[in-house]
């Protein structure tokens, strides 16, 4: 039987109690009121730190024990942190974390480091997904899973997928051939000082390992492994999966989920992401205040929980109902 093909481009329904008649324009002017648009200097330097110590803390408890019992919470643990990389890195490409472009730029790079992540590619792809949300050319991948197999096996894999793209991309770009995200947001002598530091950081993790190979795979390895296969996967599917298709509103084209104060810390409260697309200056940790004011009742963006969000998507694919194909990205001259 043939997959049903289901439009996601519909209408939003009236706007239920609590909820401003004009989320966007009211979101602007709590904004304004509050003043919430500006660098959080404080909250990211307490969060550099912190994760620091703590996964230091960690590591080091993990290794005095060396008992698999005290290893599986301490590998959940250290995965959460490096889970905050992605969202330090994020914020990092939209200058909320300091006052200084320059502060920014390496703060992010250093974000970037744990992961393997080039931040700076990572900018560019994402100041071209802002521009260009869930549309042909949309940097960011516009998956659509056709079968429970594909979406067990592949999306897992999706978050690999993409920082493999990252390096790829960054040689581009030093062979002077960078993609067109690359050529509009980002410069070749910030992505060759970015991919330095990756460099050094990887032939470091080897050095270390080819002595300490237990310690290396168990302090960062596993957590690694956590962190891209399954946490990264579990929070980035949701944000676009099955919105409309742009040209749109945000609200139409990104979700949020409501989570568990445990994940929404770890993930800097990006959870509120339709809310992020609203408003990119405002620091994810001052977007709890938007989401308050827009949301009222039962909001049509936001979704209750990662888990269950995955879980309706995966019996929607079971009944056959696939989002529309995306729209074709441009050809590349």
């Amino acid at each position: 039987m043939a997959p049903t093909i289901v439009s996601h481009l519909t209408p939003p329904p009236a706007p239920r109690s609590g909820r401003p008649p004009n989320p966007a324009r009211a979101a602007v002017q709590l904004i304004a009121d509050q003043r919430l648009a500006r660098p959080a200097p404080r909250y990211a330097t307490a969060r550099a730190l912190g994760s620091l110590a703590l996964y230091a803390s960690l590591a080091w408890l993990g290794l005095a024990i060396d008992s698999v019992a005290v290893w599986i919470p301490i590998w959940l643990a250290c995965s959460l942190i490096l889970l905050g990389c992605g969202p330090a890195i994020h914020e990092a490409a939209h200058n909320n974390l300091y006052r200084s472009r320059r502060a920014n730029l390496v703060a992010g790079v250093l974000w970037g480091l744990p992961i393997l992540a080039s931040s700076v590619l990572y900018r560019a792809a994402h100041l071209a997904h802002h521009q260009w949300t869930h549309e042909s050319r949309d940097s960011e991948p516009l998956d659509r899973f056709t079968s429970v197999a594909q979406y067990l096996l592949l999306a897992p894999l999706v978050t690999v997928a993409y920082l493999a793209l990252m390096w790829k991309d960054a040689v581009l770009t030093l062979a002077r051939r960078p993609p067109d995200y690359a050529r509009r947001f980002a410069s070749r002598p910030t992505v060759a000082a970015n991919v330095l530091a990756l460099i050094a950081t990887l032939a470091g993790a080897v050095t270390i390992g080819t002595s300490f190979p237990g310690e290396v795979f168990f302090v960062w390895g596993v957590p690694w492994l956590i962190t891209v296969l399954y946490w990264l996967h579990l929070v980035a599917v949701p944000e676009h999966y099955e919105m409309a298709y742009g040209p749109a509103p945000v609200l139409e084209t990104t979700r949020s989920v409501a989570t568990n104060p445990i994940l929404r810390i770890a993930y800097w409260n990006h959870n509120w992401h339709a809310e992020h697309h609203l408003s990119p200056q405002v620091p994810s940790c001052r977007l709890g205040p938007v989401n308050e004011l827009i949301a009222g009742d039962d909001p049509p963006w936001v979704q209750r929980g990662y888990l269950r969000c995955h879980a309706e998507l995966v019996g929607r694919i079971r009944r056959g109902e696939i989002p529309d194909p995306p729209p074709q990205r441009p050809q590349v001259a």
